[in-house]
């Protein structure tokens, strides 16, 4: 009841950081025998930054209040 919502955050980000794939690994993973595929590469590049930019939109109050908590005394 009190140690798991605080471990929570730091076990879900333990997680995703030992299952997930980095984006630098999976599209260096495209180059094969026959060359490097550049429009596959192009295209998951561009989705994943993509993604990565409506979520800071999305989370953008909550972004901004986490930056600025810190800086009032």
């Amino acid at each position: 009841m009190i140690i798991l919502p605080i471990a929570l955050p730091g076990m879900v980000a333990a997680f995703i950081l030992s299952v997930a794939k980095t984006l630098p690994v999976m599209v260096a993973s495209q180059t094969g025998s026959q060359g490097s595929s550049w429009w596959v590469m192009a295209a998951i590049s561009t989705a994943a930054v993509a993604a990565l930019v409506v979520i800071g939109i999305a989370l953008k109050r909550y972004i901004v209040k986490g930056l600025t908590a810190g800086a009032v005394k």
